[in-house]
């Protein structure tokens, strides 16, 4: 009877992080997708996939500490929430260089 717990156990937990890792890949997907775009927009430094407080996958803008968040920014993507980090990525010169105008979103591009 232990025995059938346990599988049933490490069943549940295989398929858990089987779901995880597949909802993980779809917002690395939508991140690609939108990369460009996303770091076209002022102030972003960099554009990646991270997870929520909750454990949930989230697409990470960074934006300097001192820009407000951008307006054409959404809060989410194709269903992937889009959380906006404050404060420069180390390493990252970009917000130095010259901002050029946003691209527009490749969802519209599309139509």
């Amino acid at each position: 009877m232990r025995t059938l717990a346990a599988l049933m156990i490490i069943a549940a937990l295989v398929s858990a992080n089987a779901g995880a890792q597949a909802d993980l890949d779809q917002a690395t997907k939508v991140r690609d997708y939108y990369a460009e775009w996303l770091s076209s927009l002022p102030g972003v430094n960099s554009v990646d996939v991270g997870t929520s407080v909750e454990g949930r996958p989230q697409i990470q803008v960074h934006i300097d500490a001192t820009t407000p968040r951008p307006s054409q920014l959404p809060q989410q993507l194709d269903g992937v929430p889009v959380a906006v980090i404050a404060g420069t990525v180390e390493g990252d010169d970009s917000a130095t260089s010259p901002l050029a105008p946003p691209l527009v979103p490749p969802r519209e591009r599309d139509r």
